[in-house]
């Protein structure tokens, strides 16, 4: 039986004439679900590209990080001011506010196309890390949509809800992380650049204790859904949660959320005590 993947692998070596987002192949329309019948599920990809310009979803993140983690270094470098944030807190903040920008595209125009993107994912029982995109995936809407769809999809399943009193907590705890973590965290920056060391060590302690409580909240509200059988998010024999979600290995990206806050408010008051930092 061909998947879409080995498809996707085939058709690399010539270009297409167009990119397509849909095609017809026999898939499982519930991948995790041995007993469910084959059906003919439409093939979707949001970012479909040409042949020759894909690459799967997991190059795609390691190319947007790597391009991040450069365009913040050179900002950092042309800055002087900003050299005096210690650098794990820089790039973490430098993080926030590129989260922010996904935060904005997934929570605006982004959201329904996110949502059927994560249907889709949990219908074929497919990963977007095999899958092929077109190149314009790092581009942050696409980069959004793609990625939102994963964790809609393996992660956290309000994300992707069709009740809005599940996809709003959603779209409340990414706006709220936004305008607190994501904002906060720009102001830091700038009054770094006018070597305003005061002001910065207030907006980068405010911005990074809202994400810690953001993140302990939000995962502390998990632990209480996945108990319910009404959630999305319940853990049945179907879609297993494991202890400390083991068996959702995606939702463990949050320990990001929860250590480098932390981490970043100690730094800020050291250094505000007139320390040399923690390192």
């Amino acid at each position: 039986r061909q998947s879409p993947h080995t498809q996707s692998a085939r058709t690399m070596g010539a270009c297409n004439t167009a990119p397509s987002r849909e095609t017809t192949l026999p898939l499982r329309r519930h991948g995790v679900d041995s007993s469910a019948p084959d059906v003919p599920l439409p093939i979707y990809n949001p970012v479909p590209g040409y042949a020759c310009f894909k690459v799967p979803g997991a190059i795609g993140a390691l190319v947007v990080i790597v391009l991040f983690a450069a365009g913040a270094w050179a900002l950092r470098n042309a800055v002087p001011g900003i050299q005096a944030i210690e650098p794990v807190s820089y790039y973490w903040m430098m993080f926030a506010v590129l989260t922010l920008c996904w935060e904005i595209c997934y929570i605006t125009f982004k959201f329904d196309e996110t949502r059927k993107y994560a249907d889709y994912l949990k219908a074929s029982g497919t990963h977007v890390w095999f899958t092929y995109y077109g190149w314009d995936m790092i581009l942050p809407w696409n980069t959004a949509l793609v990625f939102y769809g994963e964790y809609g999809a393996w992660a956290d399943r309000e994300y992707s809800a069709l009740r809005m009193v599940y996809s709003s907590w959603a779209r409340i705890i990414e706006g709220s992380h936004g305008i607190s973590a994501g904002g906060f965290s720009l102001l830091a920056v700038a009054f770094a650049a006018q070597i305003s060391t005061d002001q910065m060590l207030i907006a980068m302690s405010c911005g990074m204790a809202a994400q810690g409580m953001n993140a302990f909240l939000y995962l502390a509200n998990y632990t209480l859904v996945v108990q319910q059988p009404t959630n999305p998010n319940y853990a049945s024999q179907r879609w297993p949660c494991g202890f400390s979600a083991w068996r959702r290995p995606f939702m463990w990206i949050n320990i990001f959320w929860v250590v480098l806050p932390a981490y970043v408010v100690a730094e800020s008051l050291i250094l505000a005590g007139g320390g040399g930092g923690i390192f």
